[in-house]
């Protein structure tokens, strides 16, 4: 999810997306995000920071 959330953010179409992160289409990818976070992969794109920084 993070990849293709990320590829998504770096402006990606759907469907590369979800191919690079390893989903078999972004039909698979949608509906693992909507049934993960209730929201699809282009809106949470634009509201979720992956912001992994652990050094705080």
């Amino acid at each position: 999810m993070h990849i293709a959330i990320t590829r998504v953010q770096a402006g990606d179409d759907l469907t590369t997306a979800a191919h690079t992160a390893g989903f078999a289409d972004s039909a698979h990818l949608s509906r693992t995000c909507r049934d993960t976070f209730g929201l699809p992969p282009s809106l949470l794109s634009k509201h979720l920071n992956w912001d992994l920084d652990t050094s705080v």
